[in-house]
């Protein structure tokens, strides 16, 4: 009953041991998965970081363009600075120009200097600026006033199509609707393409100016030219690029904020399926133990059951030799029985 009893525990607890090594094979692979998911995780908003530095720094860096007028000629950096004292400012080419990072070396290029002139309401506010710039001595200015270019004779062609050719100047200018004959005049008879010199061996292009997106330039006058990207930065849609260089930085953030919350709930998942396997192990240890006495305390019951049955067999093999002793007696005597009762009878005599 005992062998029975011990070979049915260690059967539950082999069964346990096998139950436990493949929760903790579970764990292990769970552990091993969610463990290169958070590594990936910290490279990526590692890597999301640095690009928010990145985009921060450029930020910083056009908005001192913009606060300092870097780039256009100091009289007009001075006018800029005090436009109540001169009414009738509406902004500079290079900051009505809202134009796609794309097309920048294009633009820059076709508009050359025009990117810094004042635009103002009028030919009056213009004299009136001018004429306090002159009194004050304030230095270089150029002004376009839009109401007069308004009502300047537009004669617009129609726009070419064709492989290469990207649109018309004026419609890739960024201007609102109120500024758009501003556009109109300076640019409108501009075709943006894509390679110059492939654009004019391939379409009849004649009496278009033309510019590709890497600045290479050729007017109707026959002016060819290339202008090389400004470091300093291009005076064209600045505010554009630092409002855009902002959404980025949003959408940035609510990315990294996602991988960080992403990254500490996989943390508190890992955490907790550590302390799982810890548990599991010390419970397999535990098991491992009280099979081990069970599996000591078999072997012993069978050595002792082994021990038994020799003894058994010695006492088996003892009463065999015994009857058989016995036998050998009882015949003895029975020979000897005859010779007895003639010495009984002897002795009665």
């Amino acid at each position: 009953v005992e062998q029975k009893e011990l070979e049915s525990k260690k059967t539950i607890l082999e069964i346990s041991i096998s139950d436990i090594d493949l929760q903790m094979n579970s764990i292990r692979d769970t552990l091993e998965a969610d463990r290169e998911k958070r590594s990936n995780y910290s490279m990526d908003i590692h890597s999301e970081k640095s690009r928010m530095e990145s985009l921060e720094s450029q930020v910083a860096f056009y908005t001192e363009l913009i606060e300092q007028k870097e780039g256009f000629p100091e009289g007009l950096r001075i006018v800029l600075d005090a436009q109540n004292e001169f009414p009738g400012i509406i902004g500079t080419v290079g900051e009505l120009f809202q134009i796609d990072e794309k097309y920048d070396d294009a633009f820059q290029s076709a508009l050359g200097a025009w990117a810094q002139c004042l635009v103002v309401e009028d030919r009056k506010s213009a004299l009136e600026i001018l004429a306090k710039a002159r009194s004050q001595r304030l230095g270089n200015l150029s002004i376009l006033p839009l109401k007069e270019l308004s009502q300047l004779k537009q004669v617009q062609s129609k726009v070419p199509k064709g492989k290469g050719i990207i649109g018309l100047g004026a419609d890739l200018s960024g201007v609102n609707k109120k500024i758009q004959p501003l556009a109109n005049v300076l640019v409108g008879n501009l075709l943006i393409v894509n390679d110059l010199y492939e654009s004019l061996k391939n379409h009849d292009l004649e009496g278009w100016n033309l510019v590709d997106i890497n600045g290479a330039y050729s007017g109707k006058n026959y002016f060819l030219k290339h202008q090389e990207k400004n470091s300093d930065g291009s005076l064209l849609g600045r505010q554009k690029k630092v409002n855009s260089l902002n959404l980025a930085i949003s959408e940035l953030k609510k990315t990294i904020s996602s991988q960080e919350n992403n990254f500490k709930l996989l943390d508190t998942k890992i955490e907790n399926y550590s302390i799982k396997y810890k548990d599991f192990r010390e419970r397999l240890e535990i098991v491992s133990l009280e099979l081990n006495g069970i599996e000591t305390a078999l072997i012993r019951n069978h050595y002792g059951q082994s021990q038994s049955l020799e003894s058994l067999k010695g006492l088996q093999l003892e009463v065999k030799e015994t009857t058989i002793t016995i036998r050998d007696l009882q015949s003895s005597v029975k020979k000897m029985e005859p010779g007895l009762t003639k010495g009984d009878a002897v002795i009665e005599k």
